[in-house]
């Protein structure tokens, strides 16, 4: 990201969260376009995307233990600069 752009300003969550919106809205799209009326459409995009997010909600716990004991116990195979 090249600082001074628009998309240098939007915080990592907001990005993250303009991205499930995106990815649900395609996906339901490409999959339920003319398949459903569109109350109901509208209401399985919806369902899509509240379901990404209490994911995102329930397994970010389980992600920054899985980091914290990975950094305790010294064994990490990603990358060698960050660690991670």
């Amino acid at each position: 990201m090249i600082a001074g752009t628009p998309s240098a300003n939007i915080s990592p969550g907001a990005r993250r969260k303009g991205e499930k919106v995106l990815d649900s809205v395609i996906s339901c799209t490409l999959a339920f376009t003319g398949v459903y009326t569109g109350e109901v459409f509208w209401s399985v995009m919806l369902t899509a995307y509240l379901l990404k997010f209490v994911t995102a909600i329930v397994d970010t716990p389980f992600i920054y233990l899985a980091v914290w004991i990975e950094k305790r116990t010294g064994r990490s195979e990603g990358d060698p600069e960050t660690g991670l």
